[in-house]
């Protein structure tokens, strides 16, 4: 990749520079403690107090005015030592560092007349409001996440404000769509730069801090819209420890009239096994420190079909009707879910100054994704295979107690695979025109004949350094480089002997056929910003500026009448070589950049208030997926051709926030925030484009759509004491837009509909959304339990006239106008601790039980546009008496039944 970056020397004078002219930065991985330190009697600061943060090699002395400053210290809860000669020690716990904040400590020492060694211990104050807090966002410390049931992040993200979920299970946030949500993991994006997923699993055990930035994030972050996931991985501790832990299930539900046999109850259907170790590596002299975490999982899912038919058959005709070749009818789950994955990461100081980390996660996955229509032919239809990892090194270098810089290098390969059999060429592919069936009926035979291949791999390097300038800034800044390259192979099988209709040998089709694409990319990307966080009694402001640079490297049209290098249609064209018109046919997109300003600023109105807000510009290139589809432009006759287009402009949001935060009780504290975004250059399609044949045409993603959001968040939290904590959190909100989808456009001109040109709310769009958890704790015993409300999505009523015949009519009902029903799920999670003696160790225990889904609630997720239910359909009618009554009801519609998990660990 370093060959890619030399052929641009534009970047590089832009990196260069960068580097020369950076104050510092932050790297999104660490906070910083500061305070003072004073005599108890006289208040007079005390100069040369050692300050030693526990278990760490961090630490700092006092200056002239008694102050102290330590940065770089990892999210945590650590134990502050402050040693000064004549005065007792003094060691305070329970000081909590998050990623990004200050932690203020505030310490007084009284004089010692006994011999050394005393130490007056203190437990640090914890307020429940920020003061440096300028933008929404929370955090989830590793011991939350233990008491919230929750087998992935995931299941912990949609606990907070502003952060909804579609029908897919995809994260919006703040109503943007689920791709513009940022991934990073300690300190570097792991967001798959093809369709804006996560690239990489993080399992929960692996995770030291968690947190979540739904409001203006700072100028670090970038590509990404409406938020960012910043996890913090664990790492290494003083002395060695570890965690066993295993667990199975199954769905337990009474509704078997729509879920097929999840009256089957298997202990094992659902069987988990994960183990970590960390501490110091052997010969290192405690220099060196490692954490790694391994997990098999298996869930055979809660949607099942049964083999009624082989997909590699053939037909019959019994009593006139068409029926396949007889299978053996084994059920077979269709939405199960295997994996592996794996974290490790292990640092070593080389000096107490220097560190140099290495990290490396990976993940392996096997799937379905239930189609009900291959439920009585399982075998037909995908499988789907998922292999990813990220590693990178971190050198890490504190160049003075207010200064120190991060290079990181990384590397990111996600790899996608779907088909049905491995080998395009098995003998088991079928001619599918044999099995046609009318509308409301299951497949009786054959099989999706798709091949896609996809793998995204991305090189990074990142430079970060950071220094408090003096005690009131903290400047911030720094540059980013990622080299990516994008392999898709797509097509599908066909008919290797056409001509012979007694036969199907199935072939991979020419590179010049439509039903054939692959492509090659190497996208570039670049970015630099500066940030100031100014800190001062009475307010707190972060300030900065980004800026971004992409070329996607693609090709665009030299001539966009005509499109295929492949089936030329302008005479002159065609009577070229192909190796002629890859001289002219194309030509280079132009490189993308902006400026982004951000600003944010808290300020105290009270010693338990603080008022926030914030503003800023974002942008996020589009996923990659768009800038590329049909990257060879082949077209076909009529009006169903389409076009990536790789000179897609960024996309752009306007984002604004004022919040309050405000503490009730010594535990209790909450936060309101309203918020406004301004969307513009989302991602749409274009209206048909003509050719020089007045019978094809093509339409192509264009930066054309717009939508706003507008709502109000409130999140209330109490601490844990007197046994119990709790968080109660709620999001208002309305997303409108002229388009959900980005070929919205595009299908209403191939249904014959005007092409939408007024807002309506969005697909994802949930109006109001209340989330809670109740944990309570009694000595080794304890018991959490989340419970969530979400108003239904909207849908587009669709009703039916006449039971028979007849078309369908639209009665003035606009899109988007009908609301599914609301959806309410409570999760419950318990354990019980005790320790056995095992040698001279004692090893703690926990028996564990988690029960998804309490209440066995039937919530309708996904409705038929008649009627507004998932439960029945008028349409069916139209079909008359080719209805196999069985096809209406469809379990994909509801959210997953009961699922009950029973376990244990075991710590060291």
């Amino acid at each position: 990749f370093l060959e890619d970056f030399m052929r641009s020397p534009s970047v590089v004078a832009l990196l260069c520079l960068a580097v020369l002219l950076v104050s510092s930065l932050w790297a999104g991985t660490t906070g910083k403690i500061v305070g003072v330190v004073k005599d108890k009697n006289t208040g007079e600061p005390l100069i040369g107090v050692n300050i030693i943060l526990k278990g760490t090699p961090l630490g700092g002395a006092t200056d002239e005015d008694g102050s102290f400053l330590i940065l770089n210290v990892p999210p945590g809860t650590y134990t502050l030592l402050a040693q000064y000669i004549g005065y007792r020690d003094v060691e305070i716990s329970n000081v909590k560092v998050s990623v990004d904040f200050t932690t203020r400590v505030n310490i007084e020492m009284e004089e010692s007349t006994v011999e050394l060694g005393e130490t007056v211990e203190v437990v640090a104050e914890r307020g429940m409001i920020r003061k440096d807090l300028t933008a929404s966002q929370s955090e989830v410390s590793a011991e939350e996440i233990s008491q919230i049931p929750s087998e992935e992040f995931r299941d912990i993200l949609q606990l907070k404000a502003g952060i909804t979920r579609d029908e897919s299970g995809a994260f919006h946030i703040r109503g943007g769509r689920s791709s513009e949500v940022g991934f990073w993991v300690d300190g570097l994006s792991v967001t798959d730069v093809f369709d804006g997923s996560v690239a990489v699993e993080v399992e929960n055990n692996s995770i030291q801090s968690l947190q979540v930035i739904s409001g203006t994030f700072n100028a670090e972050y970038g590509q990404a819209m409406s938020g960012i996931i910043n996890i913090v991985t664990k790492e290494g501790g003083e002395t060695y420890s570890g965690k066993v832990s295993s667990y199975v299930g199954d769905y337990i539900s009474a509704d078997d009239d729509i879920f097929f046999n999840i009256d089957d109850i298997s202990p094992t259907a659902i069987y988990n096994f994960q183990g970590s170790l960390d501490g110091p590596i052997p010969g290192t002299h405690k220099r060196g420190r490692f954490f790694v975490n391994f997990r098999r999982f298996y869930n055979d899912g809660w949607l099942y079909g049964q083999r009624q038919f082989i997909a590699n058959g053939d037909t019959t005709v019994v009593n006139g009707r068409v029926i396949g070749t007889p299978g053996d009818s084994a059920i077979v789950p269709m939405n199960f879910l295997s994996w592996y994955t794996g974290q490790s990461k292990i640092s070593y100081r080389v000096t107490d100054l220097l560190k140099i980390t290495g990290t490396l996660n990976f993940e392996t996955r096997r799937f379905r994704e239930y189609d009900h229509f291959f439920k009585f032919n399982p075998d037909g239809d995908f499988r789907k295979f998922r292999w990813s990892y990220n590693t990178a090194i971190t050198v890490d270098h504190t160049l003075s107690k207010r200064t120190f810089y991060t290079l990181k290098f990384a590397r990111v390969e996600n790899n996608f695979r779907q088909y049905v059999y491995k080998d395009p060429l098995d003998p088991r592919y079928v001619d599918n025109s044999k099995f046609v069936v009318p509308a409301f009926n299951f497949s009786i035979g054959g099989q999706k004949n798709q091949h896609f291949k996809r793998t995204t791999l991305t090189h990074i390097v990142k430079f970060d350094i950071t220094s408090q300038v003096t005690r009131r800034h903290l400047a911030k800044a720094g540059v980013e480089a990622r080299f990516h390259k994008l392999h898709v192979l797509d097509f599908n099988i066909i008919d290797g002997a056409p001509n012979d209709p007694d036969l199907f040998v199935p072939a991979i089709p020419d590179p010049t056929n439509p039903n054939y694409n692959e492509y090659t990319f190497r996208p570039f990307e670049f970015s630099a910003y500066v940030q100031d966080k100014l800190e001062f009694e009475d307010f707190i402001m972060n300030i900065g500026l980004r800026f971004d640079y992409f070329d996607s490297r693609g090709r665009v049209l030299a001539d966009p009448r005509d499109p295929s290098i492949f089936t030329p249609l302008l005479p002159e064209h065609q009577q070229m070589s192909l190796e002629e018109r890859r001289k002219i046919w194309y030509k280079s997109p132009s490189p993308k950049y902006q400026l982004s300003p951000r600003v944010g600023v808290a300020y105290p109105i009270t010693a338990q208030g603080v008022i926030h807000f914030s503003y800023g510009h974002f942008l996020q290139i589009p996923e990659f997926s768009r800038l590329y589809e049909n990257a060879n432009f082949r077209i076909s006759g009529g009006k169903d051709n389409f076009f990536g287009n790789a000179d897609l402009d960024a996309q752009r949001t306007v984002m604004y926030e004022i919040g309050l935060q405000q503490q009730f009780l010594e535990d209790v504290g909450a936060d309101v925030t309203l918020f406004y975004r301004d969307i513009r250059n989302w991602v749409g399609s274009s209206e048909l484009k003509p050719t020089y044949r007045p019978d094809i045409f093509y339409s192509q993603f264009e930066n054309r759509d717009y939508a706003n959001v507008r709502g109000v968040t409130v999140s209330i939290t109490k601490r844990f004491s007197n046994h119990f904590s709790a968080n109660l959190d709620y999001t208002f909100q309305k997303a409108e837009g002229n388009a959900s989808d980005p070929r919205d456009t595009f299908n209403d001109i191939r249904a014959g509909r005007e092409p939408r040109k007024i807002l309506i709310p969005l697909d994802w769009d949930r109006t109001h959304v209340l989330s809670g958890n109740v944990y309570v704790g009694f000595g080794s015993f304890g018991a959490g339990i989340t419970g969530r409300y979400e108003t239904g999505l909207p849908y587009t009523p669709n009703p039916v006239q006449g039971t028979r015949v007849g078309a369908n009519i639209q009665k003035g009902l606009r899109e988007n106008s009908g609301r599914r029903p609301d959806l309410v799920t409570f999760d419950l999670q318990a354990h019980k601790e005790f320790y056995i003696p095992v040698g001279n160790q004692r090893l703690k225990y926990r028996v564990f039980a988690r029960v998804f889904n309490l209440f066995d609630r039937r919530n309708e997720q996904i409705v038929y546009d008649d009627t507004g239910r998932a439960s029945y359909t008028l349409r069916a009618r139209v079909s008359g008496a080719t209805v196999d009554p069985r096809f209406i009801t469809q379990p994909q519609f509801y959210t997953e039944p009961r699922r009950v998990q029973l376990g244990v660990s075991v710590e060291f």
